[in-house]
């Protein structure tokens, strides 16, 4: 985990009034918490403000990376991870252009209301994560 912080957010004209001193702290707890590895500065920041950061930090252990077991791991509005003891996983592919003349015939079309509707029908039962497939043919083609 990497934190480079601005030094204050930009005031009326443009600068920045965080002073190195106030940005030690804050950087100390993450240090200190063990969630940072790498610590700099961005925008606004200076030799000052990096050699107080660097004081600040100097001495503390970097974040040590956890060990977590091996699996496949996916992301969306939530974490799942896949594992040998996660047994059958559903991923259903709801919407798909190429696949479902229906869906393809709304997107063509601009109809996103009604295209949201069909997949949203053909996830009941809700499968634990869905796909949604696009071409850029489709989408960008007009019907007469």
């Amino acid at each position: 985990m990497a934190a480079h912080p601005n030094a204050g957010l930009p005031n009326e004209f443009g600068g920045y009034d965080e002073t190195p001193e106030a940005m030690t702290g804050v950087m100390r707890g993450f240090a200190e918490a063990g969630i940072v590895n790498v610590v700099g500065g961005c925008c606004g920041t200076g030799p000052a403000h990096v050699a107080a950061i660097v004081g600040a930090v100097r001495g503390l252990a970097p974040r040590s990376v956890p060990t977590r077991p091996r699996a496949l791991r996916l992301a969306g509005l939530e974490a799942l991870d896949v594992g040998a003891d996660s047994l059958f996983v559903n991923i259903g592919e709801r919407t798909n252009v190429a696949g479902s003349r229906a869906f393809a015939k709304r997107i063509v079309e601009g109809d996103f209301d009604d295209a949201l509707a069909i997949a949203r029908a053909r996830s009941t039962p809700a499968p634990r994560r869905s796909t949604s497939t696009w071409t850029r043919a489709c989408s960008t083609r007009r019907r007469p």
